[in-house]
């Protein structure tokens, strides 16, 4: 299918006890004919038979520790959120007024725009107006970097921000490279 997805399920058994919850995990998809394996850019060069690509795949657990203070917001529902030069999304939520964590999950990032180069990426992300990604300060959000080396076209970025207010406003400046967001996380510490 085309365009973003996100899926809910309960991943209890598959998460280590005792361990660090924070880490990678590997998500397997189930390929078959219709699937490319290539790892190239979805959008060129054309492949015969109009193969499906994926650009990548994110996991977003929550759990409870004693440690644990504040809630877990997910913003998921963000179908044909596709931009190519600046985008907003305003994220409601209980008023909070703390640090926390802002997440980010996203498709066709890369460094370049072929999907295989190593142009510098140089979109820019503002939380609440104030610059937390992208440069002069930050790497961008959108290099692809969970896709490294190759094919660069998926990310999943977590920063520390100060959350204040009951609106988190998310802005995107991108300069003419699609950028698909696919989910937010916000952890009230």
């Amino acid at each position: 299918m085309a365009g973003n997805h996100s899926y809910v399920a309960d991943v209890t058994p598959l998460v280590p006890i005792g361990g660090d919850l924070n880490q990678d995990y590997q998500v397997v998809l189930q390929f078959d004919g219709e699937t490319s394996t290539t790892g190239q850019n979805p959008w060129a060069p054309p492949e015969p038979n109009q193969k499906v690509r994926t650009e990548g795949a994110s996991l977003i657990v929550v759990y409870r520790t004693k440690d644990t203070t504040g809630p877990v917001f997910i913003y998921d529902a963000l179908n044909n959120s596709m931009f190519s030069l600046t985008a907003q999304f305003d994220l409601l939520h209980p008023t909070l007024m703390n640090l926390g964590r802002f997440t980010m999950v996203g498709a066709d990032g890369q460094r370049g725009f072929a999907g295989y180069d190593n142009i510098g990426s140089n979109e820019l992300t503002f939380l609440d107006g104030n610059q937390i990604a992208g440069p002069p300060i930050a790497s961008s959000d959108w290099d692809g970097s969970a896709g490294w080396p190759l094919p660069q076209l998926w990310d999943t970025h977590t920063h520390f921000v100060k959350l204040d207010g009951s609106i988190s406003s998310v802005r995107y400046q991108a300069s003419g490279d699609c950028l698909v967001p696919v989910a937010f996380v916000i952890d009230a510490d």
